[in-house]
């Protein structure tokens, strides 16, 4: 007897367990989650008995009974709180508020998607946070009003109240609610779904079978591609991404409307016809650097070396000291693909360095050294990498199987859940062993949840990796979200006036951006010109009165943020600020200078190309049209704009203050003084430095320096004798 139940068991095991093969990783099992059965009628049926009998029984332990006769394996309970949650954890449903009208009634109009006859229904007092009645619910009468059965004031299939309850201390001032847990949801096998994936009979989400799940590129074959946070066309658009963009795809499948969707490394989908495949993704990200050490040479010089990553194709060398955050190597950047070399002009010892391997698929953790040759120590530190591959798949019951790959360098690892009203909590099932890669966490009672882990070694921690977790959804597992890799060609292009155009390339799996600027005596604050839509990768920033500057981008997403890139921003306006004259037109028969036919030349009409957008438009920016750029804008600020020879810009030039008459010679415009013969003297002598500004201006004789000649031509102006 006892081999017979043995077998018995093992061949149902051997049923609900599914063996598949993943490539390069042998076989991983998976339990599928027994499917629940709920048979209302059977639940309703022993309602209307135990209202014919007189046990004592009263609401909750009325309704527990109904309920496990219609198939739920729970115990009776006594506490109506009590048999709410263990509905919840047996059967991983959601308890939801229903709509309620003026007397207190659910009804079929307002609730028919999620209250149906045999559904659990608790009476909940918010004032108290008490819940004083549990009832079953028996479907809707001829009205259209959900009925229902229950003890403490015998319901046999009628109507209820359940805004209002004054037993005990509730009172008619209590905010009252009923709630259902739609227990009906258990038994739907014909699922009808709507445009947006959703069944129209129990709310179910459409559950998608993944035809591939391995990570590769794809690039955006249209102008503009609607990404969706669900792979739906009616789902709002989360974002656009513009043509030629590459995006890396974690997994594919058909949606309920048989359209082949992919879904991104950020958890967002975009549709197949949108994108052009490019190449299996089977790049990993590199380990750390070893032997990463900073030796003195000689001087100011010291010599760095590590070494070689498999898989890097690069390294990024950063430096800092007491005072100066990090910033990249120039010695270094001339061949990034090193393993050592010299740094020069370390004055200011000790210093830090930090070094990282990197290739298409991302960068490794740094790895620090601390520097100072005066000193007969030197320490080293392996900043780590996130755990890749986390993933959350469902077992059996409330339980789910968390797991990622191993972190070169960590020791430990930590586990973190939160749901909906609780925020971050350790994972009392994984802290027995912190040194486990994989696990079973249990008592997952009301999904949906949030998964996060993060390595740990002597020096600290590694950023948080997340994912995101409910059995109902679409899919077992859910995809990690990496912190993104640093933005890169990043650069800042004055425009015009006190403005700056930057920019920089879109990183992959990054949500948003932050922005920044410093300059002397201003520590670095957020660009509020770039906070008003942090998803750009370019925009103006506006009010650059006092360069020089420094900017810096990061790129961020829900596992944080990539490290700060720095590019500085120096201008000086009259220098910057450049106009070509393109041609002269014939007034007679409308052609250019050099294609003139007629012989006669307008001098009335000049067209110049803008500095600020490069545009050439026929007498929108001359000396008797329209006085600045109607395509960018350029000049607006400029309060005097006419033609100067000097800068190529305007007759009365508000930037650099020469004038032109038009063919070839130009007279200074200002009026100098005694004072100005004064400062070129002070220059002259060493005793004070002059600005680009002032040289410009005091170069009277324009022999590219300013002597004690330009002096005396303003002495000589002054006295009248030119």
């Amino acid at each position: 007897m006892k081999m017979k139940k043995f077998i018995s068991s093992l061949v149902a095991l051997i049923m609900v367990i599914g063996i598949v093969f993943v490539p390069n990783s042998g076989f991983v099992v998976e339990a599928e989650a027994v499917s629940l059965q709920y048979d209302a009628d059977k639940a309703i049926a022993e309602a209307k008995r135990q209202l014919g009998i007189s046990n004592g029984d009263l609401c909750a332990a009325f309704v527990s009974r109904c309920i496990i006769v219609g198939g739920i394996n729970i115990k009776v309970q006594a506490i109506t709180s009590n048999l709410r949650d263990a509905i919840l954890k047996e059967t991983g449903l959601d308890l939801v508020e229903l709509k309620l009208n003026s007397n207190g009634h659910a009804t079929k109009a307002d609730n028919g998607n999620i209250l149906a006859a045999g559904d659990f229904v608790i009476q909940h007092c918010k004032t108290h946070n008490l819940s004083p009645h549990v009832l079953l619910c028996g479907g809707y009468n001829s009205n259209g009003i959900a009925t229902y059965y229950g003890k403490n004031n015998p319901l046999n299939n009628g109507t209820y109240n359940l805004s209002r309850n004054l037993s005990n201390d509730h009172t008619t001032s209590c905010d009252m609610v009923g709630q259902v847990i739609s227990l009906h949801k258990l038994n739907c096998t014909s699922h009808t779904y709507d445009e947006f994936g959703i069944c129209t009979k129990c709310n179910m989400e459409f559950p998608i079978t993944f035809t591939s799940t391995a990570q590769r590129i794809f690039k955006v074959s249209v102008d503009s591609a609607p990404v969706r946070n669900r792979p739906y066309a009616p789902v709002t658009i989360n974002k656009y991404l513009p043509r030629n963009t590459e995006v890396t795809v974690i997994a594919s499948g058909y949606n309920s409307r048989d359209n082949l969707w992919h879904k991104l490394i950020d958890n967002t989908w975009i549709f197949d016809g949108n994108l052009t495949f490019v190449r299996n993704d089977t790049v990993v990200i590199p380990p750390p650097p070893t032997g990463f050490t900073a030796a003195h040479t000689s001087g100011n010089n010291a010599r760095l070396s590590w070494n070689a990553v498999s898989g890097a194709t690069s390294y990024q060398v950063q430096w800092k000291r007491s005072g100066i955050d990090w910033r990249d190597s120039t010695d270094y950047n001339t061949d990034r693909t090193r393993t050592s070399f010299t740094i020069t002009g370390l004055t200011n010892p000790p210093y830090e360095f930090r070094v990282r391997a990197t290739n298409s698929a991302g960068s490794s953790g740094w790895v620090t050294v601390s520097y100072n040759p005066n000193s007969s120590t030197a320490s080293t530190s392996i900043t780590l990498t996130p755990p890749t591959g986390f993933t959350a798949a469902h077992t059996t019951g409330n339980n789910a199987r968390l797991s990622w790959n191993a972190v070169s360098g960590a020791t430990s690892y930590q586990v973190q859940w939160k749901r909906s009203g609780i925020d971050w909590r350790d994972s009392t099932d994984y802290n027995t062993d912190r040194t486990r890669t994989s696990f079973t966490i249990t008592g997952l009672t009301n999904p949906p949840y949030e998964f996060r882990v993060r390595a740990i070694n002597s020096t600290g921690s590694s950023d948080w990796v997340s994912v995101s977790y409910n059995p109902n959804s679409s899919a077992s597992t859910s995809p990690t979200v990496s912190q993104p890799t640093a933005p890169t060609g990043f650069s800042a292009t004055h425009t015009t006036g006190n403005n700056a155009w930057l920019s920089w390339n879109a990183v992959s799996g990054a949500t948003s951006y932050q922005v920044q600027w410093r300059r002397s005596g201003i520590d670095w604050r957020d660009s509020t010109d770039y906070n008003t839509d942090r998803t750009r990768t370019s925009f103006t920033i506006t009010g650059l009165t006092n360069p020089p500057y420094e900017f810096r981008v990061r790129a961020t997403n829900s596992a944080g943020s990539s490290d700060w890139v720095v590019t500085t921003y120096s201008i000086t306006q009259s220098n910057d600020v450049s106009f070509s004259v393109v041609s002269l037109l014939c007034e007679d028969c409308g052609e250019l200078e050099e294609n003139c036919e007629c012989g006669f030349i307008c001098y009335g009409c000049l067209d110049f190309g803008c500095p600020g957008c490069g545009f050439c438009f026929d007498c929108d920016w001359n000396i008797f049209g329209i006085r600045h750029c109607i395509l960018c804008g350029w000049g607006e600020d400029c309060l005097n704009i006419e033609f100067c020879y000097n800068c190529n810009v305007c007759l009365y030039c508000c930037y650099c203050g020469y004038a032109d008459f038009l063919f070839g010679f130009y007279v200074p415009f200002i009026e100098y003084t005694i004072n100005d013969a004064i400062e070129i003297l002070r220059a002259v002598s060493g005793i004070i430095v002059l600005t680009p500004e002032q040289e410009a201006m005091y170069d009277l004789d324009g022999n590219g320096a300013i002597t004690v000649d330009d002096a005396l031509i303003i002495l000589r102006k002054v006295a009248g004798l030119i």
